[in-house]
């Protein structure tokens, strides 16, 4: 029998909750949610799915830069605070005598939450400091939008005609 390559996440799932016994769906997407599975797993079809902070980097140019990295702190904040709770789940669960391999979804998700707290307090500080490439140009953008915004009305349609 030749062995076919299962890369989809929800497709081994369902694989492990059928090694147990035969499930109908239902019942399998109520197994892998009563054990936290769908934390690490998508459990419905459907395109990837963007993060809002992966959205919300995208758009960061229309914020002052002041204010990108006033959020980046927050957000470094509520990281800290989620890395916590991952370390004391962990905790529990070693205390309680479970095994290592039952819990090494969490070890990924606190791997992740610490490598992105690293890259998002070094963006802050780049941010912060004015070194990251670019940050001069954007303030200067939008220095120029907000004095463009501001000019006196009658000025606007003046330099607006000029420009036709």
């Amino acid at each position: 029998m030749t062995k076919r390559k299962v890369s989809n996440p929800l497709a081994l799932a369902v694989l492990a909750c059928l090694m147990e016994r035969p499930m109908h769906p239902y019942e399998m997407a109520t197994t892998l949610r009563e054990r936290g599975k769908d934390q690490s797993i998508k459990l419905n079809y459907g395109f990837k799915e963007y993060t809002h902070f992966e959205a919300g980097l995208s758009l960061i140019p229309v914020l002052p830069p002041e204010d990108a990295a006033a959020l980046l702190a927050q957000r470094c904040d509520r990281l800290e605070l989620e890395i916590s709770q991952e370390r004391s789940l962990l905790q529990f669960a070693g205390q309680r005598g479970l095994p290592r391999l039952f819990a090494i979804e969490g070890e990924y998700v606190l791997a992740m939450r610490e490598a992105e707290l690293a890259w998002t307090r070094k963006l802050a500080d780049e941010i912060k400091s004015g070194t990251l490439e670019g940050v001069a140009e954007w303030a200067a953008m939008l220095r120029a939008r907000d004095d463009q915004e501001n000019e006196a009305p009658q000025a606007r349609e003046e330099r607006e005609e000029e420009e036709q």
